[in-house]
Order: structure tokens, then sequence, then C-alpha cells
């Protein structure tokens, strides 16, 4: 393990949210069972004055969660120059067996942070507490995923072997590489771009004619195909090198750490596409925001439109 302060302060800071969620968990829980609206008792009173409590801390760590993200890549990347062999956070997370699964895993969990601050946000909003029983029991299932999360990441940061040689992300993301990556890379652009426009036209029809399960299909398929894109054709050009083809660098100072505005789009685009139909057909929670995904998508669109041309307006010649 390394003690560097960015790792110590993740872990700590990780470690004290479980705590909180861990005290909570147990309210989220009595809750779920006894809370009703409809009852004057004064358990119910008291519940009521409960749940402002318990919503509060989960709130909090639900946005704690969301912002220790970034830092989590910054991190990965900037323990990149104590490995030998490697140039970004694709080299610290090669690093250790269990370094693709945490990153992964803790994707996949914001979309569960955001459902339930979206959800919390609308039962705030109602007289008879609507959504308050969802919501915990919601988040008794967030639990788990915070469970499985810090167990992954502890095991990360133990494992990870600062003295080990590591393969750099230009072996990884390479046509010559065995990987899934390299494989990917082996299809032509010409079919990848095809592929990346069509589906944010779907997208953007989906959001227009306001159906929510496909848009959920559509945006599902937008952020693997554009990541897909992303790797093979977008960063050859922020880099400005056509054997480059890593999307961690993105998020390095040499090129103004693009990553940082480029995924979040991204996510915001997907989860704002996927949400509708998700608390429609878990809470029965009418939600649109189909019309938001489309202005994320279509700003990430626009950016990843953006370099090409802007490459080939100054060098006119395309890579």
């Amino acid at each position: 393990m390394t003690f560097s302060p960015e790792v110590v302060t993740l872990f700590l800071l990780d470690t004290l949210l479980f705590i909180f969620a861990t005290v909570v968990v147990f309210l989220a829980y009595k809750l779920s069972l006894n809370f009703d609206h409809r009852s004057t008792s004064s358990r119910q009173y008291g519940m009521e004055r409960t749940t402002y409590l318990a919503s509060t801390i989960i709130q909090a760590i639900m946005l704690m969660k969301l912002i220790s993200f970034p830092l989590m890549i910054y991190t990965l990347d900037n323990l990149s120059i104590s490995l030998s062999g490697a140039m970004c956070a694709v080299g610290t997370l090669s690093g250790s067996t269990y370094g693709w699964s945490s990153l992964l895993i803790r994707s996949l969990s914001l979309y569960f942070y955001g459902l339930w601050l979206v959800l919390h946000y609308h039962d705030i909003k109602t007289i008879n507490y609507k959504y308050s029983v969802p919501k915990y029991k919601l988040y008794i299932l967030i639990y788990i995923l915070l469970t499985v999360e810090l167990l992954m990441h502890g095991l990360f940061w133990f494992d990870l072997d600062l003295n080990a040689v590591v393969s750099c992300c230009g072996t990884i993301f390479s046509e010559a590489s065995s990987t899934v990556s390299g494989r990917l890379l082996i299809v032509p652009t010409a079919y990848i771009l095809i592929s990346f426009y069509l589906a944010y036209l779907v997208t953007l029809f989906t959001a227009a004619i306001k159906h929510k399960f496909l848009s959920t299909v559509a945006n599902i398929l937008f952020v693997l195909i554009a990541v897909w894109m992303i790797v093979s054709f977008l960063s050859p050009y922020v880099y400005q090198l056509p054997t480059h083809q890593c999307p961690f660098c993105l998020f390095q100072r040499e090129y103004y750490y693009m990553g940082y505005l480029l995924y979040p789009l991204l996510l915001l685009g997907s989860f704002f596409g996927i949400a509708p139909w998700v608390l429609l057909v878990a809470f029965k929670l009418e939600l649109d925001t189909l019309k938001i995904s489309a202005w994320f998508n279509g700003a990430f669109v626009a950016l990843s439109i953006a370099y090409p041309l802007v490459y080939f307006a100054i060098n006119r010649v395309w890579l």
C-alpha cells in the first residue's frame, strides 16, 4: 500500500462516510418498515422528526461520494509517476488485481447516488412524504453498494505495489494489444463514428417522443459507444498524436484537464436519460428530464466534434 496524502485522505473519507452510512442504515430500515404518513400517533411524529435527520445525513453522504469521485481520478493519475512504466491512471489501475473492478463499481454507484438525490428532492416537495419509504429502501440497496465499494477500494489500495512494473496506456490501448480494448481498436474508425452519431440521433429521437424506456436503452448504448469513440477517434486529436489512444490521459494538465469536462457531460447526459424510466418503474415517480439529457449529450457531441475540426483547421490534415 502507498501512504501518499491523497490515498490516505480518500481512504479516511470513504471510511468515515461508511461509518455514518452504517449508523443511518438502521434508521432507514426502521423508517422503511414503520413510517406511515397517514398515522397521527406520537410514534409517527417521532419518525417524522427522525426522517429529517436521516435524510440530511444520507444527502451529505451522497454528495460527498459524488464530489470525491474526481479526487479519486486525480489520485490515480498522480500516483502514476511513482509506478515504473505508467503514464497515467491506467498504469495505477493495472498495478493491482482490484484496480479496474473498483473503478467500475464506483462509476456505477454514481448513478444510484443520483437516483437517491432526485427521489429525495421530490420527496421533500410532497406534503404526504410520498417517497420517504421508497427512498429509504433505495438507500438500503445503496448501503450494500457502499460496503462492496469500500471493500474493493481497500483491497485495491492495499494490493497496489509501487515497486511493480506495469503496462502503460500505450500498450493496453493499442491495436497490437490482445486485450478487449485492443480488439475494439481494430474496427475501422468510420464504423465507430457512424455508430456514435446514430446512437446520438436515437437519444434525440427518444427524447423528442418522450419514450422513457427507449431513452434508457439508447443512453446506455450511447455511453458505451461514446467511450469507444473517445479511445479510437477523439483522443488522438486531443493529444495530437495518432498512436496515443488513451481515455485517461485526458485528465492531465498537458491537455487542460479536458477529461474533467468531457466525462461529466457524458455521465450527466446518460443519467438524465436513464433516470425517468427507472424512477417510474421502481418508484412511480414521473420525471421529465429527457430534454436535459439531450442538452448534456449535445454538449458532449459538440466538444467531440470541435477537437478534430480545430486540428484540421490548423494542420489541414486528418489523423
